[in-house]
């Protein structure tokens, strides 16, 4: 997962983090079930009552105490890149609020949000792919040594693109059926 928040964090020329001086985020709800943080949508223009907001096209604001980064670019917020043993905000999922941890098992997410599009295992670190709108919207949940590190909610589809299935040897059909989309 850092290989694909790396080439998207490239394409990003604004850079603010805790070192620039410069307000930082206050942290805002991540919700699952509408694919935003606070009042602006994945994949859409930052809403002006989000603390994030900003006009500026391209836009990457890296907060490591809270353990979020945002990345906008052509004024769309395009990601939500979540480091779990920092980041301390419930999110909401199916309704309901959940506290994110690095005590959460591999098998105890999958209990909770259901078997993924595809899962890329690479010494001891997973990655679970899930496609709710695909193409679309793509949630990424890495884990190290079994437990969950990172948490990315992108607009930038990795299996929506035909050559990196290939790189990953995705065999499943896509675009993914409900059942499969995870």
């Amino acid at each position: 997962m850092l290989r694909i928040l790396k080439k998207l964090l490239s394409k990003l020329s604004h850079h603010h983090d805790h070192e620039d001086g410069l307000p930082l985020p206050v942290p805002e709800t991540l919700n699952l079930d509408t694919f935003s943080l606070g009042h602006s949508k994945i994949g859409q223009s930052p809403n002006p009552a989000d603390s994030f907001y900003t006009n500026e096209p391209i836009f990457w604001i890296k907060n490591p105490d809270e353990g979020i980064e945002l990345g906008i670019q052509d004024n769309t917020l395009e990601f939500v890149f979540l480091t779990i043993e920092k980041y301390s905000q419930p999110i909401i999922y199916q309704g309901a609020q959940h506290t994110l941890s690095t005590e959460i098992t591999l098998e105890e997410f999958l209990v909770d949000f259901g078997e993924p599009y595809f899962n890329s295992s690479e010494d001891e670190n997973t990655i679970l792919f899930y496609e709710p709108l695909p193409g679309m919207i793509e949630i990424q949940a890495e884990f190290y040594e079994g437990k969950l590190s990172h948490l990315l909610v992108t607009s930038e589809s990795v299996m929506a693109d035909e050559e990196r299935r290939l790189a990953f040897n995705v065999e499943k059909p896509w675009p993914p059926q409900p059942s499969q989309a995870g």
